[in-house]
């Protein structure tokens, strides 16, 4: 590529608009495409009446900001004995219809849109909530690289995996050997997750102009990955706590990144 075709692909790059923080836009863009929507959680929009549905179909649902960072404001709902479980936090309250469910909620939301989702069965370590976390950022030959890869464990009680919420961060190998993974298996499980948030990356890479994304994703109990959600703003700097390489990398490639906008 030469100096004239990259100015002209960097002048295409910032006429496209960056990747809004709505979970909902997110996930309508992944349901598009056919061969990925079995690995996104059914989503809709937050109503008395869907989350009736919900949790008619799913043994557990979540209830989130469509807005918001750090597994803030995220609720569990369960049915327990004829009444709605709701957990927020290590706060537990039961209700016995939806409508109290739904008064008590209104405080929370402000009039804010939240989303209702499936509740996936992914695997656990110990009874603690995984996810995995990759991080993707643009390469010398201007395609799109995993630089980084975790796993993320919640704090004890917890059902929210970040570190600001008290989680702890270890390598994907680790969980997987953890898991019961043999070193085949974790190989294979491994390829798989490189190649989805690639696949996903050059999805909304083709729209938005964002040069560093964070991919949430679970592997569900039939050793499915799942995508969780996509974050245009991961922390780079939590990959020192999981390998020096990995971070020294990434650094180095969202400076080289900058320079060439």
């Amino acid at each position: 590529m030469n100096l004239r075709t990259k100015k002209t692909k960097a002048n295409e790059d910032q006429k496209k608009p960056l990747l809004p923080g709505s979970k909902w836009i997110k996930w309508k863009l992944i349901n598009q495409h056919e061969d990925l929507r079995s690995l996104q959680p059914q989503t809709e929009l937050y109503s008395p009446e869907a989350v009736e549905k919900f949790l008619e179909q799913y043994a557990k649902v979540f209830i989130k900001p469509d807005k918001s960072y750090g597994g803030r404001q995220v609720i569990r709902l369960q049915r327990e004995i004829g009444q709605i479980a709701a957990l927020l936090g290590r706060k537990k309250r039961l209700f016995k219809h939806l409508y109290d469910f739904d008064q008590w909620l209104e405080p929370i939301r402000k009039g804010r849109l939240f989303i209702v989702q499936e509740g996936v069965d992914l695997v656990t370590l110990k009874d603690h909530p995984v996810d995995l976390r990759t991080i993707l950022l643009p390469n010398e030959n201007n395609g799109w690289e995993v630089t980084g890869m975790f796993a993320k464990v919640a704090k004890k009680g917890k059902i929210v995996t970040n570190v600001k919420a008290g989680g702890k961060v270890i390598s994907v190998l680790d969980y997987l050997g953890q898991a019961g993974y043999t070193t085949e298996d974790q190989k294979v499980m491994m390829e798989q997750i490189e190649n989805l948030s690639l696949k996903i990356t050059c999805i909304f890479s083709n729209i938005y102009r964002n040069k560093k994304y964070g991919l949430d994703l679970g592997i569900d109990k039939n050793r499915n990955v799942k995508l969780i959600e996509v974050n245009s703003k991961p922390s780079l700097r939590i990959l020192r706590k999981v390998d020096d390489n990995m971070y020294l990398r990434s650094i180095r490639l969202r400076r080289q990144s900058k320079n060439r906008q």
